[in-house]
């Protein structure tokens, strides 16, 4: 009996040890969940903070969520002013050896305010990540805080860095080849979070439901959105499973247009390019 239980104990002490050569990384939405996960690889965890359905714009973290900063090695955010509430859970960290990664520094921001460069806030849309060139540099900045945090294992993660690039190239020509040749790419999003996918890839968004997240549209918004749908002929409006779809459907009723859902964030179980590619579907099929 005794040699098992010091046999047990060996596992776990042996457990243990293992457990604290590898890294810690808390992220704060699931996409970024998913690219950091590529490039972590076997070297560490990485625990999404945001649960699934929920809205990073007005996300509150709870008490458990907290206690996972003060064991983290690395926090990485999407920053650019998307989670607010990040910046309360740093400031209540006694962590003082975490690093942190705002994942879209150095990305110009559509609708960004001049003069705010480099701040926390900087007044621009924040929904980079759906554009899988964009998407290249947050990687990119996510892979200097691990050599930052790990510089033993640089190469592993440089490389890492280069396959996962290269996956978000072939997402980037995948994408132009299955939607880019279609002329007709009018719609309304419920919010602002594609902007960024719609540059990149000739989509023209006429109207938006929810100009700010939480902020409903007035009667006068209402009537606009449904005068501009008519007028160029918009065959869809994309909600998002984020938010109460209930506006939404009463403009696509009294304009008689079609709701299709686009998911900017799914969940920590799904990865970016399953994710992109499901949304890739679902504009494929609306607009041909």
């Amino acid at each position: 009996m005794r040699r098992w239980f010091l046999m047990l104990l060996s596992l776990c002490t042996l457990f243990y040890a293992f457990g604290a050569d590898r890294l810690n990384v808390v992220v704060t939405i699931p996409p970024l969940g998913s690219l950091t996960r590529e490039l972590v690889g076997d070297k560490g965890e990485v625990i999404v903070l945001l649960p699934p359905g929920a809205s990073p714009h007005v996300y509150e973290p709870t008490a458990d969520k907290m206690k996972l900063i003060a064991r983290a090695d690395l926090f990485v955010e999407n920053g650019a002013g998307l989670e607010m509430w990040a910046e309360k859970m740093l400031k209540g960290s006694s962590n003082r050896k975490l690093v942190l990664v705002e994942a879209s520094k150095g990305i110009k921001l559509i609708g960004a305010k001049a003069g705010h460069e480099g701040k926390r806030t900087r007044g621009g849309n924040p929904h980079v990540w759906l554009d899988p060139i964009l998407a290249k540099k947050m990687a990119h900045n996510i892979e200097k805080g691990l050599e930052q945090v790990d510089p033993e294992n640089k190469a592993y993660y440089r490389e890492n860095l280069r396959k996962l690039q290269a996956k978000l190239d072939a997402l980037d020509r995948e994408i132009r080849r299955r939607i880019g040749g279609i002329r007709d790419k009018r719609a309304v999003v419920f919010h602002p979070a594609w902007d960024y996918f719609a540059r990149r890839y000739g989509i023209q968004i006429v109207g938006v439901v929810e100009k700010s997240p939480g902020k409903s549209p007035t009667p006068r918004d209402i009537a606009t959105i449904i005068r501009e749908i008519k007028r160029y002929k918009v065959k869809v409006i994309f909600i998002e499973p984020q938010f109460n779809p209930k506006v939404a459907e009463m403009i696509a009723h009294e304009a008689n247009v079609k709701l299709a859902t686009l998911d900017p964030l799914g969940s920590s179980k799904e990865d970016y390019f399953k994710l992109m590619r499901r949304n890739l579907k679902a504009i494929e099929e609306v607009f041909r």
